[in-house]
């Protein structure tokens, strides 16, 4: 699991390029700090919506349809407007989907 988590940050740290490209120079600094950091301190960190849907290979729309419907796991409030998810929680969740048996799935 902490390949994927390493092979995951410069991924995220693209995507939010992308997005706002005004705020990109200072993430990538922050992520090259954090790269010698333990593989535990990554499970710790917050993802925004559009990080942990591209965390979790989901487009946004999907992403928040199934926040709304607690399809996935809940987030923390991060002020009165912005939520996020601890990685940590994500990757136990897919993990836990991935051990589901094939029949509780289709249920």
């Amino acid at each position: 699991m902490t390949e994927m988590i390493t092979s995951i940050l410069p991924r995220l740290a693209q995507k939010a390029a992308q997005w706002c490209p005004a705020q990109a120079k200072g993430r990538q600094s922050m992520t090259k700090s954090l790269d010698h950091l333990p593989a535990e301190f990554n499970r710790q960190r917050v993802l925004g919506a559009a990080e942990a849907a591209l965390f979790l290979n989901l487009s946004l729309p999907h992403f928040r349809r199934l926040y709304r419907s607690g399809g996935v796991p809940a987030p923390i409030q991060l002020s009165s407007r912005r939520f996020g998810w601890q990685m940590g929680v994500l990757i136990e969740w897919l993990e836990a989907r991935q051990t589901r048996p094939v029949a509780a799935r289709a249920a």
